[in-house]
């Protein structure tokens, strides 16, 4: 059975996710290919057809397309509707409509069914999902097993932890998507107001002023309402929110560190960062307690800061907790997938890995190569070839194998750079990535090297923020943010490819420990490349000295 699930119903982070057999075949993020990112306001038509590609099917062979949002269930939500129509009348996906039966299911319930495949649940959990908003909720909690979902409790719209730390980006100047600008900007301030009128209650939410703004009839501007006064709820306890004017150094064009930052503004993203975290850490700790011994995974976009998940992890360190690479609303398409599996009686193959996307064969990058009439090096030792570049001091992007999903690059789209040198922060914040200064980077790390450098084994998504042990921040202060915390990525042996394996282990023979700085390959504000010639264009647009694409390794006539 074929099975093409899709996300998108609320405007932004579209993608498409295929099943075939019980088995996660392929997940694309429309952004990747579209170019834009988030792919706000797009259907995630090239995601499907990539994902059939992928598989080596066609359309028509879909047996069931299972869409992550049910507009039924709020006629006032104008853009539930509107992502049906783009899907039903889509030319490019015409051929879904001749066969496939079409199936539609809740938000929160697809966010809670993936998070629990991407943890390799064998037995029954708790999945606590958290976001903007689904149909009718915001916050929900779910006991989740193979064949089986029951809702525990919900919060309504108007308690929604993700619109009010999205108002909070808004009045910090980030806009649209700039929460991890927030959670960064977080640590320069300080917590000045609590917002108490803002807590949890057993397994939700909720805020004592909104209630008067449920409007059963019109849940949608309800939310929209609740997200405008939290925004004038921010101006009220810290004085005018910041309009983003970025300063730029006339000679470099490069941002200036602050950027028309005042102390408020940081005590503002503190405030709001430590409110969430409050909040974040009472459900947990109500779940535990009420499920002593259940594993509890956190999903949904609010699932994506990874200072409140570094915090639960310190905060309950007996309970088994699960954090996802792709925790936010891309992320609901492989749940709607797995949903009308379910649905199906289908049997669900529990071997989830982030590498979702569509790889190349060395061979297909050597004929763009030679398309594009590119000279390059295949060194007799990729990784030791790379290693060396990256310890005297250059950038290298790296692109291998098959892409990953979720907004996490996890060494197979990424720009390595020296973790050891000072320096490489703030060249990478301002001449590469252009933004501001103070914003911080996480380094890959070999497993082994975890226990040493942050006190725990694991974290294999980028998505946990911990403390870097105090004997390391000095020497790898271009991966440690001011609070001493850094966002590590630990590679495994035989999880992500043997060459990004053989980069670090180079690295620990030179340095003593296998650490390389590790962000996402993309410059501005483009999504991360996803093709081999986004890879060629993003390296010879940007300050980037150096691309290792499969066995291949490209340089400027530049490079230092």
């Amino acid at each position: 059975m074929r099975i093409l699930g899709f996300a998108g119903g609320f405007g932004h982070d579209a993608s498409a996710a295929l099943l075939v057999d019980g088995r996660v075949a392929a997940l694309v993020e429309e952004e990747r290919l579209r170019r834009r990112k988030y792919a706000r306001g797009e259907s995630a038509e090239l995601a499907a057809l990539a994902c059939a590609r992928m598989a080596n099917i066609d359309l028509a062979d879909i047996d069931i397309v299972a869409t992550a949002w049910d507009s039924s269930r709020d006629p006032s939500n104008g853009r539930m509707r509107l992502a049906d129509e783009q899907l039903r009348t889509s030319s490019l996906l015409g051929a879904l409509r001749t066969n496939a039966k079409w199936y539609a299911f809740d938000h929160h319930q697809c966010h809670a069914v993936a998070a629990y495949f991407c943890a390799r649940m064998q037995t029954p959990a708790i999945v606590l999902v958290m976001d903007g908003r689904g149909e009718t909720c915001s916050t929900s909690a779910h006991m989740v097993s193979g064949s089986h979902i029951e809702t525990l409790a919900t919060s309504s719209l108007v308690a929604s932890i993700g619109t009010f730390y999205g108002a909070a980006t808004e009045y910090c100047g980030f806009g649209y998507g700039g929460q991890g600008k927030t959670m960064g900007l977080a640590p320069y301030g300080q917590p000045t107001f609590e917002f108490a009128e803002f807590r949890s209650s057993g397994f939700g939410v909720t805020v004592d002023w909104a209630r008067s703004m449920i409007r059963s009839d019109d849940l949608t501007s309800s939310h929209r309402r609740v997200y405008e006064a939290w925004k004038a709820r921010f101006r009220q306890v810290f004085g005018p929110a910041r309009e983003f004017q970025p300063r730029l150094d006339a000679r470099s064009l490069n941002m200036e560190p602050n950027s028309g930052f005042d102390q408020r503004h940081a005590d503002a993203a503190a405030s709001a960062q430590s409110t969430v975290e409050r909040l974040v850490g009472q459900l947990v700790g109500n779940l535990s307690e009420s499920y002593p011994g259940v594993p509890i995974v956190v999903a949904g976009g609010v699932a994506l800061n990874c200072a409140a998940n570094g915090r639960l992890r310190t905060m309950y360190g007996d309970v088994s907790l699960h954090f996802l690479p792709i925790p936010h609303d891309a992320g609901t398409s492989m749940g709607a997938a797995l949903m009308a599996a379910r649905a199906q009686n289908q049997d669900l193959v529990l071997d989830f890995q982030p590498y979702l996307g569509t790889g190349w064969t060395d061979a297909e990058i050597t004929a763009i190569l030679a398309t594009l009439g590119l000279s390059y090096s295949e060194p007799a030792d990729l990784p030791e070839a790379v290693a060396q570049l990256i310890m005297d001091g250059r950038v290298v992007a790296w692109f291998q194998g098959r892409a990953e999903v979720g907004p996490r690059a996890l060494g197979h789209r990424s720009i390595l750079a020296n973790a050891y040198d000072v320096d490489t922060k703030l060249r990478l914040n301002t001449g590469l990535k252009y933004r501001e200064s103070w914003r911080p980077f996480g380094p890959s790390v070999l497993q082994s090297d975890m226990k040493d450098l942050f006190g725990v084994s694991h974290s294999p998504f980028m998505i946990e923020a911990f403390e870097l042990e105090p004997s390391y921040r000095g020497s790898l202060a271009a991966v440690c943010h001011v609070d001493g915390t850094s966002r590590p990525h630990s590679v495994e042996q035989g999880v992500t490819s043997e060459r990004y394996v053989g980069l670090l282990e180079s690295i620990r023979q030179t340095t003593g420990t296998g650490v390389v700085l590790n962000t996402s390959f993309n410059v501005g504000a483009e999504p991360i490349v996803y093709s081999p010639v986004d890879a060629i264009r993003t390296f010879y647009a940007s300050a980037v000295d150096a691309l290792a694409i499969g066995p291949f390794i490209l340089r400027k006539s530049s490079s230092r």
